[in-house]
């Protein structure tokens, strides 16, 4: 197995090279700057701030958007490493049902104790980080909306009384 993900790991570094998406990864201090404004403070930074969040925030996403896809593939790779053993372990045992003969040889083994445990702690950290890009959008947005709000003010006339 350790062979296998050498192997997956250097097909993935060799594809984020050839797309030059592993260079994308946000300065570390406007990441934090982006993420610590609040709602109420938006509307006191300047446009070239808001703007400036806005790319470093894209930037993150991209980069998380890789991290997700190597957690994907963690998360499959343990998931068939565990189908693959559960499945011989139960022909080899007696039972009425699949259930049962599942249940026995998890049982039976601290191996597939181990790969069960495995393939749910990478079910779960790919399932959690999925979500980060898409909250992180919604960070962009907001940025976004008030850019937007402030062009549209800046178009209209002023009103006349």
């Amino acid at each position: 197995m350790q062979e296998l993900w050498s192997k997956i790991k250097a097909k993935i570094t060799t594809s984020l090279e050839e797309t030059k998406i592993d260079h994308i990864s946000p300065e570390a201090d406007g990441l934090d700057k982006a993420l610590a404004v609040k709602g109420y403070d938006i509307s006191s930074l300047a446009d070239a701030e808001i703007s400036q969040h806005m790319y470093t925030l894209s930037q993150y996403i991209v980069f998380l958007q890789v991290q997700c896809n190597v957690r994907q593939i963690k998360y499959i790779d343990a998931k068939r490493m565990y189908e693959l053993a559960i499945a011989k372990a139960v022909a080899n045992q007696t039972g009425k049902t699949v259930k049962e003969r599942t249940n026995t040889a998890l049982l039976e083994s601290g191996e597939l104790q181990r790969l069960e445990q495995d393939y749910r702690l990478t079910e779960a950290d790919f399932i959690l980080f999925s979500k980060v890009p898409d909250s992180i959008l919604e960070v962009v947005n907001a940025f976004k909306k008030e850019l937007s709000l402030r062009t549209t003010k800046k178009q209209q006339p002023y009103d006349k009384y």
